[in-house]
């Protein structure tokens, strides 16, 4: 799929490799829609979402995401293991979890990889996007991916949706891949942070029951704002705090749209709410040493993207 790219990408694509079907866009819609599209032209069982920042490591490694596919007609996705292409013993994520009032975040983020995920495989609440084989025919059930997200924070929708749709999102450890870390956008980018603040507000104020966003959706703005004006301190980036205003403005703009998606998702689901719960986690705040550990990290290597 080629989002309407102007860097003769495709060109190089079609004389190097003749037997690739590329669906050329006439625009860059995006991750979503640019992925909704395509993958609605797919004649395919299965689609692997494989972002152009990342490099595979093992001829099999497709193989080994289909066999947990096949092994289990519950789940409706599978991860892999993403580690940093300039650090190859450092893990970038095996998939994510989401923080009731900080937000969502990187299991293993920045740790040494010594298999500590593996031996069993854990089950994230979601996926990376970056690197994820879905059920095709469940991904259109649930409708794809949300289009007004654009990009950020829509694989944690997308996955949260599977769950409430009675579905299963696993990790697959055998399979490890190269990830250059926001090779797109800088790592703490604010347009990057405003698309995934404000696309994780629309995708709670969809997906959680009413009791919980109402326990929840208030105490995440508060934190962020917080969170917002510690960062523009730290970095020395007075915008942090507009773009946080500004992606609590775009979800109010788009209230409309919110409710008409999260009414279609709560008059369907399957899954009650406190098994959802479970699957998310019980702690309500990432840690901070977690948090000033990938800060640290980020500093010293900054190499790494």
């Amino acid at each position: 799929m080629d989002n309407g790219s102007s860097d003769n990408s495709v060109e190089y694509v079609q004389e190097n490799f003749p037997w690739v079907k590329i669906i050329k866009h006439r625009k860059n819609y995006g991750f979503c829609e640019g992925y909704n599209k395509a993958i609605r032209q797919i004649d395919a069982k299965y689609v692997m979402l494989l972002n152009n920042d990342i490099k595979v490591l093992k001829k099999d490694w497709l193989i080994n995401l289909v066999e947990v596919l096949e092994g289990d007609d519950k789940i409706a996705a599978v991860g892999a293991k993403l580690i940093f292409a300039n650090f190859p013993s450092i893990i970038n994520s095996v998939g994510g979890r989401l923080y009731r009032w900080s937000g969502a975040a990187d299991i293993g983020a920045r740790e040494s990889d010594f298999g500590q995920y593996d031996r069993p495989p854990i089950e994230p609440f979601y996926n990376c996007g970056g690197a994820m084989l879905l059920r095709r025919d469940i991904f259109l059930s649930v409708g794809g991916f949300d289009s007004k997200m654009f990009a950020y924070s829509e694989d944690l929708d997308l996955c949260w949706r599977f769950r409430l749709a009675g579905f299963r999102i696993v990790y697959c450890p055998k399979v490890t891949i190269h990830h250059i870390f926001s090779a797109s956008w800088h790592s703490y980018g604010l347009y990057k942070m405003y698309l995934s603040n404000r696309n994780l507000i629309r995708a709670m104020g969809k997906n959680y029951s009413l009791s919980s966003l109402c326990k929840n959706a208030p105490l995440f703005i508060l934190n962020g704002l917080v969170q917002t004006m510690l960062f523009s301190l730290v970095f020395r980036k007075t915008l942090a705090f507009y773009f946080n205003l500004k992606a609590l403005a775009w979800n109010i703009a788009n209230l409309p749209s919110t409710m008409k998606e999260r009414y279609k998702i709560q008059t369907s689901r399957k899954t009650p709410e406190n098994a959802v719960l479970t699957a998310m986690g019980q702690e309500k705040f990432e840690k901070v040493t977690e948090i000033l550990r990938k800060i640290r990290f980020d500093r010293k290597y900054s190499g790494m993207r």
